[in-house]
């Protein structure tokens, strides 16, 4: 049996200046990349949320990373997903589970929204 194990780390903290564009960011997230010296083969995916400089059909970030990484590597595949809890909200809203995400959703904003809370269960 295989094991996984998911760590997350920051790459970089950018300071913006002015706007914050699909564009914008897309420099931000290029930048990081190259001066940590990672292989662009190596991102497959991203998850963001619905903000429109993120996934814009035509200039927003996900989209402008999909285009250099089709453009470097065309046989190379890059998904996008929405956030977890957002896909929720809107599974909610199509099927009907009011009853079964309001709790999840008001459990994690508790947890988040207290220091102490957080970091016992991130310790959990």
């Amino acid at each position: 049996m295989r094991t996984f194990v998911f760590t997350k780390e920051w790459l970089s903290l950018e300071t913006m200046k002015n706007t914050t564009t699909g564009q914008d960011l897309y420099e931000c997230v290029v930048n990081a990349i190259e001066e940590s010296a990672l292989s662009w083969d190596k991102l497959t995916s991203i998850t963001t949320d619905g903000a429109r400089a993120l996934r814009g059909k035509n200039v927003g970030m996900v989209k402008l990373l999909g285009n250099k990484i089709k453009k470097d590597n065309p046989n190379q595949a890059f998904l996008s997903f929405h956030c977890i809890l957002h896909q929720e909200f809107f599974c909610k809203s199509g099927l009907n589970l009011k009853h079964v995400v309001d709790p999840l959703v008001s459990v994690v904003n508790t947890i988040r929204a207290r220091a102490l809370n957080h970091r016992q269960f991130k310790s959990f």
